[in-house]
C-alpha cells in the first residue's frame, strides 16, 4: 500500500487499466477458444454426417445389387415353373451357373428347392449335377468351378426367406474354400411356383469389395468408419477383432442401444465417446437394403 502510494499519478492510473486490459483479454480468449471448439465439434459433426451419407449410399448400391441378383435369379425359376410341367436340370444350372459367372463381385450363386417341387421327380436325379443325397434339386455353384449342391437346408439363407415369404439379406459369413477363407453375404428370396412358395433362390457377394470401401474412410486423417448389420453385427471395422460381434460385445450396452434405436428409426444419430486420449464424434447413419424391410448402419467416427 506504501508502494502504491509513492507512485506517481500516471502510474497509479496505468495499474487498474491494465489489470482491466488483461482480464478483458483473459474473458476475450476463453470466449474465442470455447467458440473455436465449438465450431470444430461442429466441423466434425458435419463432417461425419457427410461422410456416413456418402459411404452408406455406396454400400448400399452394392447389396441393392446383389439383391436384385438374387430376386432375378428366384423370378428366372418362377417363370419355369409356372410355364412348363417338365423343367430340364441341365438348363436350370445353367441359368444358376451363368448368374454368379456375369457378375465379378458374386462369388457363387444357387436355388434349393424342397423335396420334389422343382420336377417331381428327385429319386431319378440322384448322383446328377445339382442334386443332393436324395436327388432333391438344391443347385450351387461356386464361380469358376463345378456345379455342387447347397447344404444347411436348416439355416437362415433358405428358412427366413421360405417362411415369411421375403427376401432376406443373411448376416456375412465366413467360409473355408480349401484353405481360403471368404467372408460372404448372402441375398436370398422365394421362389414361388403353382402351388405357393416351394423353394428359394439366391447369390453370395464377397465382402471384401465393401470391406476395402469401408476401410478408406478417415475423417481428419485417424478416424474410422465401421458397418453394422440389421442384426446388430458389426460387419466391417478397421479392427479385425471387432467383425463378427454384436455391438453390444463391441462398444458397449449404451453406443450399441444408440445403434439399433438409429436402424430402427431410419434416422441419423450421433453421440460422443473417449477412446484413448482422445474424444471421438460418433454419427450413424442407417440405410434401406433392398425390399428386405431391413436396415443396416454406417458408422463413422470422428477426432
Amino acid at each position: 500500500m506504501k508502494l502504491y502510494k509513492n507512485l506517481s499519478l500516471r502510474n497509479k492510473i496505468m495499474i487498474p487499466v491494465g489489470l482491466l486490459v488483461m482480464l478483458v483479454m483473459g474473458i476475450t480468449l476463453t470466449v474465442l477458444v470455447s467458440q473455436f471448439q465449438s465450431v470444430t465439434k461442429e466441423d466434425a459433426l458435419l463432417m461425419g454426417e457427410e461422410m456416413a451419407g456418402r459411404y452408406g449410399q455406396a454400400v448400399k448400391t452394392e447389396l441393392d445389387e446383389t439383391l436384385s441378383a438374387g430376386r432375378s435369379l428366384a423370378q428366372a425359376f418362377e417363370g419355369i415353373l409356372n410355364h412348363t410341367d417338365t423343367p430340364s436340370r441341365e438348363m436350370a444350372n445353367s441359368i444358376v451357373k451363368g448368374f454368379a459367372d456375369s457378375n465379378t463381385l458374386l462369388n457363387s450363386s444357387w436355388v434349393a428347392f424342397e423335396p420334389d417341387a422343382f420336377d417331381g421327380n428327385d429319386a431319378a436325379a440322384i448322383g446328377t449335377p445339382g442334386a443332393d443325397s436324395t436327388g432333391r434339386y438344391s443347385p450351387w455353384y461356386l464361380t469358376g468351378k463345378e456345379m455342387s449342391y447347397a447344404t444347411g437346408i436348416e439355416l437362415d439363407w433358405y428358412q427366413k426367406p421360405f417362411r415369411s415369404g421375403k427376401e432376406t439379406l443373411v448376416d456375412p459369413t465366413e467360409y473355408d474354400f480349401n484353405g481360403s477363407k471368404v467372408t460372404l453375404v448372402s441375398a436370398c428370396a422365394p421362389i414361388r411356383g403353382k402351388s405357393g412358395i416351394v423353394g428359394v433362390g439366391g447369390v453370395d457377394l464377397n465382402m471384401q469389395s465393401i470391406s476395402d470401401m469401408v476401410d478408406d474412410i478417415k475423417p481428419f486423417e485417424t478416424g474410422y468408419g465401421f458397418l453394422i448389420s440389421s442384426s446388430g453385427m458389426i460387419v466391417a471395422d478397421p479392427n479385425p477383432d471387432f467383425v463378427g460381434k454384436s455391438t453390444h460385445d463391441a462398444i458397449g450396452s449404451e453406443m450399441s442401444q444408440l445403434v439399433m434405436n438409429s436402424m430402427e428409426s431410419g434416422r441419423i444419430a450421433s453421440t460422443y465417446f473417449e477412446k484413448g486420449d482422445e474424444e471421438y464424434q460418433l454419427v450413424i447413419a442407417p440405410f434401406a437394403v433392398g425390399n428386405t424391410g431391413q436396415n443396416w448402419s454406417l458408422g463413422v467416427a470422428s477426432p
